[in-house]
């Protein structure tokens, strides 16, 4: 794998505040909520480093991209900081499933080189869905509501970058949301794809429980049967003479 993966909290302060404005309503959800599925803290899976970019212009920036899921609300928070900001990006399962939908039209487009460019930046390309995300310079302090927009743009050299966009939307407050443009190359939305799959974060729920199901300590008769029903004894064949 190229992304990082990471169970410990990237960094606390930051969650505590994202998982109050993202899904506070969420975490008493009960065991039959469809969307429960464990009584578990949020949890840091994996960080890939892609970029940002404006519209106006093909520079990409690099940016590293935190995932932390959230099992009791089966939601995805991605973080990452954009002109100071910190944004929080919350993603229900259908809208990891638009993601996925969108990034795999993408990569097949691109393995078949049928990208023209014609449709550069041509908003909501590879499909669109609503998001809830929160942002502030020291922490979620505000939250929105967005189109996160799946699309493609050329930028170095005229490479075709996957894009995750949304316009600027007032908000509640009427305050605005950041207008934001992740790219993530074919590599790396391989990577995303394989982060935001839903099996996969059921078995990593799975691995959570398991963890914390295991109670019983390996009895020594145990261990030593074991080793002695696997030995196995030499044999005349195993033997090797050396003399002449």
């Amino acid at each position: 794998m190229r992304y990082k993966m990471n169970k410990s909290y990237a960094n606390a302060a930051a969650i505590f505040t994202a998982v109050f404005f993202l899904v506070s309503c969420k975490t008493l959800s009960k065991k039959d909520d469809p969307n429960f599925l464990g009584d578990f803290s949020p949890k840091t899976i994996a960080k890939v480093t892609a970029g940002t970019v404006k519209r106006t212009k093909n520079e990409i920036r690099p940016a590293e991209f935190t995932f932390v899921f959230s099992p009791r609300s089966n939601i995805m928070m991605v973080h990452h900081k954009f002109m100071g900001d910190n944004i929080w990006i919350s993603l229900t399962e259908q809208n990891r499933k638009t993601i996925i939908d969108g990034m795999n039209r993408y990569i097949e487009d691109y393995k078949n080189k049928n990208i023209k460019s014609a449709n550069d930046k041509k908003k909501a390309y590879y499909g669109k869905t609503p998001i809830e995300l929160s942002w502030g310079i020291l922490g979620a302090g505000r939250s929105g509501k967005a189109m996160l927009r799946c699309e493609f743009q050329l930028i170095t050299n005229n490479r075709p970058y996957f894009i995750l966009g949304n316009a600027a939307t007032v908000n509640s407050e009427n305050v605005n949301c950041p207008a934001m443009r992740m790219a993530f190359s074919p590599a790396q939305c391989a990577d995303v794809i394989e982060i935001l799959n839903q099996e996969n974060l059921r078995k990593f729920v799975a691995e959570l429980q398991k963890e914390f199901d295991k109670y019983g300590l390996e009895e020594e008769s145990d261990f030593k049967s074991s080793i002695e029903n696997s030995a196995k004894e030499s044999g005349e064949e195993d033997t090797v003479n050396y003399d002449s």
